[in-house]
């Protein structure tokens, strides 16, 4: 099972403890534990906990620079007003579009894939 320390040397653009605390890693590495099925991921568990917890980390720090703009806005405009919103990608049979949003996000899809199909434990 991966610790915070796996998460910041696998990725080291995680190392800033500042921009990305303790506490916030663990948050997102838990979920990620208790997101990827063991049985499905077998000997890729720790790699597919890796990249869904890189996933949601780079998911929360857009949600954070985007905060002030508002969910999903791509551009503004100025003269005549102009907004024009980002939509996901439509994946189809996904069961959470916003994987194929990240790098991490695609190599955890990858990694699912090997395992005959993408299924998620969702916490009830």
């Amino acid at each position: 099972m991966p610790i915070i320390a796996d998460i910041r040397l696998a990725f080291p653009e995680f190392a800033d403890t500042a921009a990305y605390p303790d506490a916030l890693v663990d948050l997102y590495l838990q979920q990620a534990i208790r997101q990827c099925d063991p049985v499905h991921f077998d000997l890729r568990l720790d790699d597919a906990q890796l990249f869904l917890t890189a996933h949601l980390l780079t998911l929360g720090a857009r949600a954070r620079a985007s905060a002030g703009m508002g969910a999903g806005l791509a551009s503004v405009g100025a003269g005549s007003v102009s907004l024009s919103f980002a939509s996901p990608p439509s994946i189809q049979g996904l069961l959470d579009p916003s994987l194929a949003t990240t790098l991490y996000g695609q190599r955890f899809l990858g990694l699912a894939r090997l395992g005959g199909g993408m299924r998620l434990v969702v916490p009830a």
